[in-house]
């Protein structure tokens, strides 16, 4: 049995908190790099830009959050040392809720995928693990 629990994010205060601490305490980022305040993390959770997006709890300690995008990627943001069986019961848990939406041809894959952060090498390596295949790499230009 699973000791995870998954609670659907709402724009609630508690939600809105709890987001900014996992938020505060990552290691690995891919959408900011720089320091985010508490009232651009609200007005970024009032806006709830995901598909499906949920925090996940182990316990009674929030241990990070998953989202679903419209283009079918999944975003894992743990702050504990991710195990295989962790990140395969986060990417169960998605696939058991929703479907990927149609494939759009240079819009949107087929399948889910997931982001990994560049230097997040124990999440890129449970992937491989668990069959998934690299698929690209992204570079951003810094002036």
């Amino acid at each position: 049995m699973s000791q995870l629990q998954f609670e659907k994010i709402t724009s609630s205060k508690k939600y809105i908190t709890e987001l900014y601490n996992l938020l505060t305490k990552r290691n690995f980022k891919i959408s900011h790099v720089d320091n985010i305040t508490f009232e651009d993390h609200k007005k970024f959770v009032f806006n709830h830009p995901y598909r499906n997006w949920y925090i996940i709890k182990i316990k009674d300690k929030y241990i990070g959050s998953v989202y679903l995008k419209y283009d079918n990627s999944i975003g894992i943001n743990i702050i504990i040392k991710s195990t295989v069986k962790l990140i395969e019961e986060i990417i169960n848990f998605i696939r058991s809720l929703k479907k990927p939406l149609s494939e759009k041809k240079s819009l949107r894959y087929k399948d889910f995928f997931i982001n990994v952060p560049s230097n997040n090498q124990n999440l890129k390596q449970i992937l491989l693990k668990l069959g998934y295949v690299k698929s690209q790499s992204t570079y951003i230009f810094k002036k």
